[in-house]
This record gives C-alpha cells, sequence and structure tokens, in this order.
C-alpha cells in the first residue's frame, strides 16, 4: 500500500458517509433568513441576489408603477423585462409601495419588524427624512441587521457631490467596487 492510499481511504469513507445525511443536499445556509431589500440599480441588487441564492427570503420593494431602474435597461429584454434585472433580481419577491406616502412609510416599518435584514442603497441621508433610517428603524425593530450601501459621497466647501457610475462606464468599474462603502448598523465596514 502506497503512503496516500490511507488517506484517500479515509477520505472516500468521510464523503460517503457526509453524502448520506439526511436533507444534507437540501439546506441553504440562510433559510429562514428574511431580508427586506430596499436596493436597486448595481450593488445593493447584486448583494440582495446573493442572499437569496443562499436561500434568504428577499422581499424587494420598488416604486409603484415603473418598478426599478433597472427593469427597462437593455437590450435584451425577455419579454417586457431586461435581462440585467432579471439577472440581479432572482430568487426576489416584490412589493410595490410608495415610500414618499407616510401609508409606504409604515408598511416599510412594519416589514423591518418582521425582518432580519435590512438592505438598502439610496442617496445618504435620504431614507432618514423619509423616517426609514438607521435610528428609525432600530427603534421598531432593535434586532435588524440595517445595510446601507452607498456610492462615492465628496463634501467640497460643505457641498455633497453624489457620484453615480453608469453600467456602461466599464472602465472605472474597478474602481467603483473598490471605492464603495458598507455602513451596518450605523458604522462603516
Amino acid at each position: 500500500m502506497r503512503e496516500n492510499d490511507e488517506f484517500d481511504f479515509f477520505f472516500e469513507k468521510q464523503v460517503t458517509v457526509f453524502c448520506f445525511l439526511s436533507g444534507a443536499g437540501n439546506v441553504k445556509p440562510l433559510d429562514g433568513v428574511k431580508i427586506l431589500d430596499l436596493t436597486r440599480v448595481l450593488a445593493g441588487p447584486f448583494a440582495t441576489m446573493n442572499l437569496g441564492d443562499l436561500g434568504a427570503e428577499v422581499i424587494k420593494v420598488e416604486r409603484p408603477g415603473a418598478g426599478d431602474d433597472t427593469r427597462a435597461w437593455g437590450p435584451p429584454f425577455v419579454g417586457t423585462e431586461s435581462v440585467y434585472f432579471l439577472s440581479v433580481n432572482r430568487n426576489k419577491k416584490s412589493i410595490a409601495i410608495n415610500m414618499k406616502d407616510s401609508k409606504g412609510v409604515k408598511l416599510i416599518k412594519e416589514l423591518a419588524a418582521a425582518s432580519d435584514v435590512f438592505v438598502e442603497n439610496f442617496v445618504p441621508g435620504k431614507l432618514a427624512e423619509m423616517g426609514l433610517g438607521y435610528e428609525d428603524i432600530k427603534k421598531i425593530a432593535p434586532h435588524i441587521v440595517y445595510c446601507s450601501i452607498t456610492g462615492i459621497l465628496f463634501s467640497i466647501l460643505y457641498v455633497h457631490y453624489f457620484l453615480y457610475f453608469s453600467q456602461s462606464v466599464i472602465k472605472v468599474m474597478w474602481l467603483y467596487v473598490t471605492l464603495m462603502s458598507v455602513k451596518i448598523n450605523g458604522e462603516f465596514k
């Protein structure tokens, strides 16, 4: 017997035992986790898509009527839906809520109270103006993980400029990804 034969035999036995565990192939790591998704366009939908792929229940909130901006990005289209939109919004449930209306804000807060994670990618401060910022959500859902994904925010002479890179700017995509800031539970990570 060669030196590695014992190791190979041991490894094969371990894999065989693992494969026969009841339901081992059907369980996803985020089964039972509920995500409230207030994201749109690129980084946010991609992040929540990955959470959905890992088994989380993702509830995507969109504007009534138009929905997410990327529904119209194309070609290519599948029917009337953008292939891009479909690709980053798989494994999600969608609901249209007018967040500019007090009833819509109330509904978002009710959904947040029943969720484990709140993900948004609005311009910094925009959701706080609506009563849906981190401090607002923390009051009604102290258990929630609040994730805020933003682009680049520059302060020059007390004037804030929010830079938004469209998907057509492929050459600066790496710069965009490396300069993204993620704020989790009120702290930049």
